[in-house]
């Protein structure tokens, strides 16, 4: 297994951010970018060999800024802004 890491971009206040891509001895491998742990791609051989990105993502930066609803995005507007949140269900809170 290998890790890289890439610059993908800046943010519109001037962060960088990168591209972590995970690849395997199977020719797999997956892209993660650090605004929003969004996964980028994913890279998988067809049963010839042949590979390709089986997931949707943007090949620029400022193309996920552009969408409104976080496409591709694990972590949302509301990280962190859940502190000390809670429910009860059945009498038990959580």
């Amino acid at each position: 297994m290998a890790v890289t890491k890439e610059l993908f971009g800046q943010t519109r206040d001037g962060r960088d951010v990168y591209t972590y891509t995970i690849s395997n001895k199977n020719n797999m491998s997956i892209s993660v970018i650090t605004y929003g742990a969004i996964l980028k791609n994913v890279m998988v051989p067809d049963k010839k060999g042949k590979i390709d990105d089986v997931v949707l993502g943007y090949d620029k930066l400022w193309m996920y800024f552009a969408n409104g609803s976080f496409f591709g995005a694990t972590v949302g507007p509301i990280a962190n802004r859940t502190d000390k949140a809670a429910f009860s269900v059945n009498g038990k809170q959580y």
